[in-house]
Order: C-alpha cells, then sequence, then structure tokens
C-alpha cells in the first residue's frame, strides 16, 4: 500500500486522467431524457474539503445563494472560488507585464 507523500505533491503532480466522468441519462415520467445530478463523492475529479467559517458569513453565503436562486451549495462555492482565482491571476499576469514593460 503506497502512503500519500502530501497533500501539496497531489495538487502539483499532473493528474493522469483528466477527462471528467460522463454523467448517466435517465429518463422523465415524460420520457424526456434528462442528466442526472452527478455524486461528487464517489466522482475522482473531485475532492472533499471541509473548513470552518464564522456563522455571519454563512447565513450571508445562504442568503446570497437564495438571491441567486443557487440551490447547490457545492457549485457555488466552487464557482466563486474560481472568480477569484481568475482574478488573482489576472492580476499577477497585469504585475508582470507592468514590471518588464
Amino acid at each position: 500500500m503506497s502512503q500519500r507523500k502530501s497533500v501539496f505533491a497531489d495538487i502539483l503532480s499532473k493528474s493522469k486522467d483528466t477527462e471528467r466522468t460522463e454523467t448517466p441519462v435517465s429518463t422523465t415520467a415524460t420520457g424526456q431524457a434528462k442528466k442526472a445530478k452527478p455524486n461528487k463523492a464517489v466522482d475522482p475529479t473531485y475532492i472533499k474539503l471541509t473548513a470552518y467559517i464564522p456563522r455571519d458569513l454563512h447565513f450571508q453565503m445562504k442568503t446570497a445563494m437564495a438571491e441567486d436562486q443557487e440551490t447547490d451549495q457545492s457549485a457555488y462555492i466552487e464557482r466563486w472560488i474560481r472568480e477569484k482565482l481568475n482574478e488573482r491571476q489576472s492580476a499577477t499576469v497585469s504585475k508582470r507585464s507592468r514590471a518588464t514593460g
């Protein structure tokens, strides 16, 4: 049995499987095809993240989700993190271009 070196080793190593698994398709009572919601707990492209946040922040997030009519907390947090990381990356690129230009 192999032991994981560290969390960062996993992050830094390149993923061998870069494609997401296909979502199974089911049919509704009317016969229309619909995609089943992916089970992220068993999907190898997802990892569980546990974090403690203040109650007031949790309430603000739930309020924002309700205003945005979002029901999937994981999707909401994932979208927010991706937006923030993209903003950070853009700012880093901008700083580098100013430093070299």
